[in-house]
């Protein structure tokens, strides 16, 4: 409990009335409620004489001498008048504690959902730049408006903060389109102009606009190394099959391993090569099983095994679709 002693040493000496009590008890009610304080009156020996809570005065000796050495109060003749705060000191300590325990709860939410978003956001960033760089316009359209949003929704301390953050974005999206085949020097022409504008634009709507245009202009600008990057994105698909055709490979496989999307290694094959990835697998299957059949060290379940095939009555009824005989009948002429 939290108590101050104060010693109306003048005030208390020379009263011996009920009326000088009276006056005394009006003072220190009105002290009390000021203050908010409890106060009471003892004498010299402890004994309560008066309470602020219940305005009673009780008739006592008022000519003693004081001694409270333990709480260092001076000696006087008189009454010692003392005010206590409300023994609150407890909750106010556990109040305290747990006004921390949220504040730190608190830190540690916005660090979790900081992380998160930072988390979510490069993922977001990478799918849109495997976009940009297969050229699916419409899907990279709808993510980058995903990510406009993400980006106002966080509170910045200054708007030079939130522009730095878009040109990163645009950066990694011209890049993408230069990976897809765009010109370097149109693309380095187009982030300079859009640096410019960015200094004179002063709202999150105008930044998010003028980045979407951005993004519409490098979908749109021509191939000049489509043919090269073609082929050498092809190159690698195709060296990937040439070396796991033995193990059950899918076109998710290949897509991951040379970094492009299922949809778009499928385009290329189609398109530049007239087939699709299955069937280029199963011709490089029937390549392998060809050479192997011209040796007798191996029969033909051990070359359909080895070629790829789990069935070898599926290996021959795809062989003899592709060559027109079947393996076996091919063995024959190879000799």
């Amino acid at each position: 409990m939290i108590q101050t002693n104060i010693t109306f040493e003048n005030e208390l000496q020379g009263i011996e009335n009920l009326a000088e009590w009276n006056l005394l008890k009006k003072m220190l009610c009105s002290f009390s409620k000021s203050t908010g304080l409890k106060t009471i009156i003892v004498d010299t020996q402890g004994n309560t004489l008066f309470n602020s809570t219940d305005h009673e005065i009780k008739d006592c000796s008022f000519r003693r001498t004081i001694r409270e050495e333990s709480i260092g109060i001076k000696k006087c003749n008189g009454i010692k008048v003392c005010t206590q705060i409300k023994d609150c000191t407890d909750r106010q300590a556990r109040l305290a504690e747990e006004l921390q325990a949220r504040e730190r709860s608190k830190v540690a939410m916005r660090i979790v959902e900081s992380r998160t978003m930072s988390i979510n956001s490069l993922d977001k960033e990478y799918e849109l730049k495997m976009m940009v760089r297969n050229g699916e316009k419409r899907a990279a359209q709808q993510l980058l408006n995903q990510l406009l949003v993400d980006i106002t929704e966080v509170k910045y301390e200054h708007f030079d903060t939130f522009k730095t953050r878009v040109i990163e974005l645009v950066v990694m999206i011209s890049r993408a389109a230069v990976n897809r085949g765009a010109d370097l020097n149109v693309i380095l022409q187009q982030n300079s102009s859009f640096y410019k504008e960015l200094l004179e634009i002063t709202t999150t709507k105008e930044i998010c606009a003028r980045t979407k245009e951005m993004l519409e202009t490098y979908m749109n600008l021509p191939d000049f190394n489509k043919y090269q990057k073609n082929f050498k994105e092809i190159q690698k698909a195709a060296e990937f099959i040439k070396i796991n055709f033995r193990k059950k490979i899918t076109i998710e496989n290949i897509a991951q391993a040379v970094y492009l999307s299922p949809c778009y290694i499928s385009r290329l094959f189609k398109q530049n090569l007239g087939c699709t990835i299955s069937e280029y697998i199963t011709q490089v299957r029937i390549e392998n099983a060809k050479m192997m059949l011209k040796s007798s060290q191996y029969n033909v379940t051990q070359v359909a095994k080895e070629s790829g095939f789990e069935d070898p009555t599926y290996f021959a009824r795809v062989f003899k679709k592709i060559e027109g005989i079947t393996p076996s009948r091919y063995r024959q002429y190879a000799f």
